[in-house]
């Protein structure tokens, strides 16, 4: 998974994104170095000190600056051919592999919405389900794609900055 950065926004939820993590780890961890970085919004030093002790590139705000704006703040980071994006309440099941197969023709993206029985913590916020979307990273920048979204939409009330 070397061509692959994770991408995941934490918000008051280190057991989950810790859950999310580990089960990447189980399903795609070959002994390469683990590209992932992960946004912590309204950041504390006792919800960084588990990402720092696990040498995860983490970037946080002492606020809260909505979902949309923190995975924005990532984009120029990544630096591999593909980003996947990920709730911090997925749990990884399989591999992502399928996925990368199918960026493989003229697609930009790929994902999935996934049920409450493979979210990490099952039902823990009010949408329908946990998802993932995995982008191929150079085919949107010649796109001229610069953000993973619009942070004027919210659909979500956990994608609001509070």
């Amino acid at each position: 998974m070397k061509d692959v950065t994770l991408v995941s926004v934490n918000w008051k939820q280190p057991e989950a994104i810790q859950l999310m993590l580990k089960s990447y780890l189980a399903e795609h961890y070959k002994g390469e170095k683990l590209n992932c970085i992960v946004f912590d919004n309204e950041s504390t030093p006792e919800s960084r000190d588990w990402f720092y002790a696990n040498h995860i590139d983490l970037h946080c705000d002492e606020k809260n600056i909505g979902h949309e704006n923190a995975i924005n703040a990532i984009w120029e980071l990544i630096d591999t051919k593909y980003a996947l994006l990920a709730d911090s309440d997925i749990r990884f099941t399989d591999s992502i592999e399928p996925y990368l197969e199918l960026l493989k023709g003229n697609c930009i993206a790929v994902g999935e919405q996934v049920g409450e029985l493979n979210a990490a913590w099952g039902t823990i916020k009010p949408r329908l389900g946990a998802w993932l979307i995995l982008f191929d990273i150079e085919k949107c920048r010649e796109a001229g794609i610069n953000i993973f979204r619009d942070p004027t939409v919210t659909d979500q009330l956990h994608d609001r900055a509070t």
